[in-house]
């Protein structure tokens, strides 16, 4: 599948979007949940992608913390259980986020 991504996506995040590409995988997409102008998904990989809700650009991606895909899931869903898999996954992806921000503060320090 192909998605417009737009140039903050393609130039600014660029680095984020491949390393949970090769590290952790984009997914398919599995929650949607629009707030005004934005759509936020969750994809079955615990990944969640910004988009605009008016023509899916993809505006950037990240690999969120439990606490915002709780959110984004008891706005669509209510008191209803997260998924033991969407819930362990989102979980273990902690570990790529640590690791993301490990290697984002070594280039800004090699930047100095």
């Amino acid at each position: 599948m192909l998605i417009k991504m737009s140039k903050h996506a393609t130039q600014d995040r660029i680095d984020r979007l491949l390393f949970i590409y090769d590290n952790v995988g984009i997914g398919e997409p599995y929650i949607d949940s629009v707030e005004g102008d934005v759509l936020y998904t969750i994809t079955t990989t615990g990944i969640l992608l910004i988009r605009s809700a008016k023509d899916g650009t993809l505006i950037t991606a990240y690999i969120a913390d439990i606490d915002k895909i709780t959110a984004i899931w008891r706005n669509k869903h209510g008191e209803r259980p997260m998924p033991d898999n969407l819930y362990k996954r989102v979980l273990a992806n902690a570990f790529f986020d640590r690791m993301w921000n490990k290697q984002e503060k070594e280039k800004k320090k090699n930047v100095r």
